[in-house]
């Protein structure tokens, strides 16, 4: 009598569509040269989130700003108030929206923008910026060595 062949095995039926990663989250620190930073708590996003992330030059950053809203779930950010010039701590965009990134400066809320999309570019940045500490000195560098 021959061998019994071994079935094929079945690949399982997996419907990606249906799965996605348990929440992680990442804190960063947004640097201002005034004092102290903005610490904002982010969703560690999928691929498939990072994708659906509008970029292209002609994204204008309100509708960014939309997108990126939900993961951003906590910050330390606050504002002042133009009536009693009381500074209030202002909920994060997971709660107010995307219009809430029109009180950052320019530039924080870029950077939100670039960790949610490109985090391997900004971590990348942040390994360069802390291995290059920057001096400053009143002395011509000693070039007769």
């Amino acid at each position: 009598m021959p061998p019994r062949k071994k079935a094929d095995p079945v690949a399982p039926v997996f419907d990606l569509s249906q799965f996605r990663e348990a929440p992680h989250y990442v804190w960063r620190e947004i640097d201002r040269e005034d004092g102290e930073p903005i610490r904002v708590k982010l969703l560690d996003l999928s691929i498939r989130q990072t994708n659906a992330i509008p970029w292209a030059g002609s994204t204008p950053m309100r509708e960014i700003f939309g997108h990126i809203a939900p993961y951003v779930a906590e910050w330390d950010f606050k504002a002042e108030n133009i009536e009693t010039g009381e500074l209030v701590d202002v909920p994060p965009p997971s709660v107010l929206g995307g219009e809430v990134f029109e009180l950052l400066p320019s530039a924080a809320g870029t950077a939100i923008a670039m960790w949610l999309k490109t985090p391997w570019a900004m971590r990348a940045a942040d390994t360069k910026k802390a291995s290059t500490p920057s001096t400053s000195t009143t002395e011509p560098p000693n070039t007769s060595d």
